[in-house]
């Protein structure tokens, strides 16, 4: 269950997100970006929607500076 629609990084810098809800409590897959990307990435957003169909849930993160 996702319970927290913020993110920090050490920093305190707030991380944009996106989660996929699948049936699979047991596994979270995170998928990062590349460098000069973010979370909105065309071949991020397939891989997770790919993913939950599948029943695996996914987060999708930017990390600081990006996104």
């Amino acid at each position: 269950m996702l319970t927290s629609s913020v993110f920090k990084n050490p920093s305190g810098e707030k991380l944009d997100f996106a989660f996929h809800p699948a049936p699979r409590r047991d596994m979270l897959v995170i998928l990062g970006h590349g460098v000069t990307a973010n979370k909105d990435r065309p071949l991020l957003v397939a891989l997770a929607q790919g993913l939950s169909a599948r029943g695996w849930p996914c987060m999708r993160i930017s990390f600081s500076g990006n996104g």
